[in-house]
């Protein structure tokens, strides 16, 4: 059996009890054969903090292919609120030192239209007072962040930026005073991308690194992070821009994998490597600095940071089999792997306005002593192993869908589903003789119903769902059949 961490585990002889990321951060005493990490010294990665590390812990976690957990394809005309925070419902939309930042955050910047979302900046007159310091923001532009935390996986965007003195867009994470800057472009710049890294806790650190991207403000690039406890990988259109490992030998050599370095005594590691959980956010900045200089007459308003889609992936550990015996929300967002199953008296408690999601291969067990509150979400989904293939530079992926049951195989004829996917609108035709669709029930991925329709007593019933996502549908015919459908909305 395994222990889970954060959407990972490590292979042990029985079962244990799962243990948060702080345990990982213990002084761990051992033989010859650990490795113990200390702090990378010198430059803007250094900070004051020893970090040990037992080579106990630092097997690779996170094993299998690539199963989407998260996405958003701005389909719609407006903003969905269920996944996103806007800076005047999350952060302050006065974002920014004084005197850095010239724009004041507002939601009527944030648009959806056509499949895109636009953050877009516009010049003001008079503008907006900002009283903690005491001026004027003669700018205005938009700001949205996941109401989701990730810690680890695959995180891409596809996104254009605006060219022009003082833009300043991001694509960037950030959660417990640490930050992933996926990308920070600045429209006085030519083809630059930066990439960086920030520990926010005690003296501010970071570790940035700068890279060429030809015809960066003309289309749409897909801007990508590769995320685990080992490395990150930053890549734009498939071609990697920077890898950064939290790991070096004493020789400064990088190390993809503590354990397999385990004769070496002394390691060195990054402090500022985040680890821990990160909200995504997109914002577009109107930059005030001597490298960044604020816009001038040139500098085209209105213009705006265009989004196409944002996607998060997690590992699936098909082959694993999981027990999870505590829950600590701060550490754990999602479970993957073949078999899952809630240690029974764990007392695990879901509170309210947290989450977690669970995503099987094979079964899912829950003993009777768990519980969500009222407020919280929790799912629990069994999937197919989604696919992965390589096509050039450019990696291609699909979405991981529900195992239909046997009986759901044989029955798949007798009940059609049409169109799948859909835009919205879809019609199921009972192909059964001597029978009529009598219920159906639509539960979203999250297990919400979105619709329930009873005593419908026809062969044919149309309906429409209005956002984009997964959902399943559960049809009863009139001779006590129940079907299980999936549907995908575009």
């Amino acid at each position: 059996m395994l222990k889970y961490f954060e959407s990972s585990v490590n292979t042990l002889p029985e079962i244990e009890f799962v243990k948060t990321a702080l345990s990982f951060l213990l002084v761990i005493i051992m033989a010859t054969t650990e490795c113990v990490a200390q702090e990378l010294r010198g430059g803007d990665c250094a900070s004051s903090h020893l970090e040990f590390v037992s080579s106990r812990d630092c097997n690779a976690f996170e094993h299998g292919d690539w199963v989407l957990v998260f996405e958003d394809e701005f389909n719609g005309d407006e903003l969905d609120t269920e996944k996103w925070f806007t800076c005047e419902d999350g952060w302050n939309r006065f974002h920014g030192e004084c005197n850095a930042e010239l724009q004041c955050y507002l939601d009527d910047n944030i648009k959806v239209n056509n499949g895109i979302l636009s953050l877009i900046a516009k010049r003001e007159n008079p503008g907006f007072h900002r009283p903690d310091c005491d001026g004027i923001l003669p700018y205005s532009s938009g700001w949205i962040q996941t109401k989701t935390k990730f810690k680890y996986g695959l995180i891409e965007a596809r996104c254009r930026v605006p060219k022009g003195k003082g833009f300043w867009p991001a694509f960037w994470l950030f959660g417990h005073n640490r930050e992933i800057d996926i990308f920070e472009i600045y429209g006085n710049e030519t083809d630059k991308v930066h990439a960086d890294m920030h520990n926010w806790y005690g003296i501010h650190t970071h570790c940035p690194q700068e890279s060429r991207v030809e015809n960066i403000y003309d289309d749409f690039h897909v801007y990508r992070i590769e995320w685990d406890e080992f490395k990150i990988s930053y890549s734009v259109d498939g071609h990697i821009i920077r890898e950064q490992y939290k790991y070096t030998n004493t020789s400064g050599q990088s190390i993809p994998n503590c354990h397999t370095y385990a004769r070496f005594r002394y390691l060195y590691a990054l402090n500022i490597f985040p680890d821990s959980p990160q909200s995504i956010i997109f914002n577009l900045a109107i930059s005030s600095s001597d490298e960044h200089p604020k816009p001038d007459d040139a500098t085209p308003f209105p213009s705006s940071f265009d989004i196409d889609y944002v996607r998060v992936f997690k590992k699936n550990n098909e082959n694993m089999n999981l027990v999870v015996s505590s829950y600590n929300p701060d550490n754990v967002n999602y479970i993957t792997g073949g078999s899952i199953c809630f240690f029974h008296n764990s007392g695990i408690n879901i509170q309210n306005g947290a989450y977690l999601k669970c995503i099987a291969t094979h079964e899912i067990i829950i003993c009777p002593d768990f519980h969500a509150e009222y407020g919280s979400e929790f799912s629990a989904t069994i999937e197919h192993l989604p696919t992965r293939g390589d096509d050039n530079d450019n990696m291609q992926y699909v979405m991981a869908m529900p195992r239909l049951s046997q009986d759901d195989t044989e029955n798949e004829e007798r009940l059609k589903l049409f169109p799948n996917p859909t835009t919205g609108p879809f019609t199921l035709i009972l192909k059964e003789e001597e029978s009529t669709i009598e219920d159906v029930i639509i539960e979203d991925g999250c297990g919400r119903i979105v619709i329930e329709k009873t005593n419908i007593g026809e062969t044919n019933y149309t309906t429409s769902l209005h956002k984009s996502g997964l959902y399943y549908a559960r049809v009863r015919t009139g001779n006590g059949t129940v079907h299980l459908k999936k549907i995908l909305v575009k």
